[in-house]
């Protein structure tokens, strides 16, 4: 009588998950420091030319990135998972994010939509394809790095950099004082570091270590420093 031997589930090639790494950090990197830390404001254009305009702007080097990241995720994917990768995305997703392309038609200004829409599209699929290769725990492990990295460089730049903190100038002398660490305005900085707080007051509950909840209160601090209204405010509903 033969024997029937299992055929081993389809192996997770090497190269795949190195690349799946890489490209995850990649967008983690673009989408929550992007290609100019450390900018310097102009108050007389900064609403033209700041990170207002950063999803919409037709900067080729940034299009250019997510392109290839968004290529080498797709690749990796369907390296490990073949034509089934693309089931990966759920059907609603999928129409959503169909929605927000179709609608950009009709958009005030449809360029802008359009590479708006592109890059939600672009960065929802690269996510999903990232997390189901590296498995939750080591992708969010891969996230908390990278948050506290930016917290860590954020916190050392008010002390270091001169613009890490809104100077004298600004259109709306309220700012001045308020801590950006590397970002353009202190409403986004203040934006991270609540993302960072929650993340990591979690985490810690969880864990149970001391270094958590250091990262925790530390991320807090820079919230309240940066005076960010909407960030304080929806930091206790969280």
């Amino acid at each position: 009588m033969a024997l029937e031997i299992a055929s081993p589930p389809l192996a997770r090639p090497r190269a795949a998950f190195g690349a799946m790494d890489a490209a995850f950090l990649a967008v983690l990197l673009l989408a929550f420091i992007g290609l100019q830390p450390f900018a310097v404001r102009n108050p007389a254009t900064d609403l033209q030319t700041g990170p207002y305009q950063m999803t919409g702007g037709g900067d080729a080097v940034r299009q250019a990135l997510y392109l290839l990241i968004f290529v080498t995720v797709f690749a990796a994917a369907f390296l490990r998972r073949g034509l089934d990768a693309i089931s990966l995305v759920p059907p609603l997703l999928l129409c959503l994010l169909a929605w927000c392309l179709v609608s950009a038609a009709w958009a005030a200004a449809p360029d802008v939509a359009m590479r708006r829409a592109g890059l939600a599209i672009v960065v929802a699929i690269a996510v999903m394809l990232c997390v189901d290769a590296l498995g939750f725990e080591r992708a969010f492990r891969l996230w908390r790095w990278v948050l506290a990295g930016i917290l860590i460089v954020n916190g050392l730049s008010v002390a270091l950099v001169p613009q890490a903190v809104h100077l004298p100038g600004e259109q709306d002398p309220g700012l001045v004082g308020d801590w950006r660490g590397l970002y353009f305005h202190k409403n986004i900085a203040g934006a991270v570091s609540a993302v960072t707080a929650i993340v990591f007051f979690f985490q810690g509950l969880r864990s149970r270590r001391w270094t958590d909840f250091a990262l925790f209160a530390a991320a807090l601090l820079f919230t309240v420093m940066t005076r960010s209204k909407s960030s304080l405010g929806l930091l206790p509903l969280a």
